[in-house]
């Protein structure tokens, strides 16, 4: 169909389309882009979390090997405190005939 055919009334509304069409193509171009920026920011966001998650994982092993030496240290001492009460306990034994056979 060429121009010529085209009434008045058929011109504007295809102008009407082509001006609706426009303006739906600029609100989705500006719909991609804000989904665009949200997509970013995500991405940016997971990337701290991921970051902050690994910082996490290295506190805990910290904080486990931490445990473990305390926990070793705890074993050590209770060994130290039961050889000197059984050494005190030994000595008081030896004072004890000691006296005993002072008598």
């Amino acid at each position: 169909m060429t121009l010529e055919r085209w009434t008045d009334d058929q011109m504007d509304k295809l102008t009407l389309a082509v001006e609706a069409n426009t303006q739906v193509a600029a609100q989705l171009a500006q719909g991609q882009k804000a989904i665009t920026e949200v997509m970013e920011r995500m991405a940016n966001s997971q990337s701290g979390l991921s970051d902050s998650q690994a910082s996490l994982t290295r506190i805990v092993d910290r904080m486990e090997a931490s445990i473990a030496s305390t926990n070793a240290a705890v074993e050590r001492l209770e060994r130290i405190v039961d050889y000197l009460l059984r050494r005190d306990q030994q000595t008081a034994l030896q004072d004890d005939q000691t006296s005993q056979d002072g008598r």
